[in-house]
């Protein structure tokens, strides 16, 4: 990943007003230590310029960086016509559409949209998986309460909402492909627990598990269990997680429904 794109820069994040999904653009930056400034575009609202200049100053004999936006990252759609671009474009500010920018800086990262996999905990279930393994991935995420967390991890891995992946992308694709193992593998749901093979010719036993119980989640674990063993993380270590952590979860489910 590459924290030098904008060394000692302001950015003007420009986006469209009442648009969805840009605070985790806003927690990203900030997670990097960019100093961002952001504007809603709209075109019956004026462009509201208080904050990016400073009357008075001539241009030429100051760091712009000192009296405002040095660079502009617009959302995707927010035409060269927007106020806010045309400012820029005056003043020679580089412009940088938000999915050019994400594919410059996931560029050597294993992106990993995903759900939300229940339980309904803070973090995705993937990215546990992988960080109880020590693949030390990084986690883009929207809390249940609304906010956003970004933990920068120092492995190959960003889990982040698919939702949001596909809002924020446009026609780009990020980062590499996984390179997975087990490719052919699936979990079965048998009457007393759930079974993990290899593949559906040899049938090569892989482990099992003991039944989540939930209805409504356990689907979602399975699958996720299987991805995380298609992504390299050892059965001891998914085992160990599921008895100690995701059992847990089952118990208080159990006691919920028999109270």
């Amino acid at each position: 990943m590459d924290l030098s794109m904008w060394p000692k820069r302001k950015i003007l994040f420009v986006i469209p007003r009442g648009i969805e999904g840009w605070q985790g653009i806003l927690s990203l930056l900030e997670a990097l230590h960019r100093d961002v400034i952001v504007r809603e575009t709209s075109e019956e609202i004026p462009a509201d310029l208080t904050g990016l200049t400073c009357p008075g100053w001539d241009e030429e004999l100051v760091d712009l960086s000192d009296v405002g936006p040095t660079d502009i990252l617009y959302w995707p759609g927010i035409p060269m016509e927007d106020a806010y671009r045309k400012w820029g474009l005056s003043r020679g500010l580089l412009q940088t559409e938000l999915p050019e920018f994400l594919h410059k800086y996931w560029e050597e990262e294993i992106i990993l949209p995903v759900t939300q996999s229940a339980p309904a905990d803070e973090e995705p279930l993937l990215w546990r998986l992988l960080d109880a393994a020590e693949f030390e991935p990084s986690l883009l995420w929207k809390k249940p309460e609304g906010q956003w967390e970004v933990r920068i991890g120092q492995g190959l891995h960003w889990v982040i909402p698919e939702a949001w992946y596909n809002e924020c992308r446009g026609l780009e694709t990020f980062g590499r492909q996984p390179k997975r193992i087990l490719c052919e593998s699936y979990w079965l749901l048998q009457e007393n627990r759930v079974e993990f093979y290899s593949d559906r010719e040899s049938f090569a036993f892989l482990g099992f598990l003991e039944p989540f119980g939930n209805k409504e989640q356990e689907q979602g674990i399975y699958t996720t269990v299987l991805q995380a063993l298609q992504l390299g993380v050892p059965w001891r270590n998914i085992k160990k997680f599921y008895n100690t952590v995701l059992n847990t979860s089952r118990d208080d489910f159990v006691k919920r429904e028999n109270s």
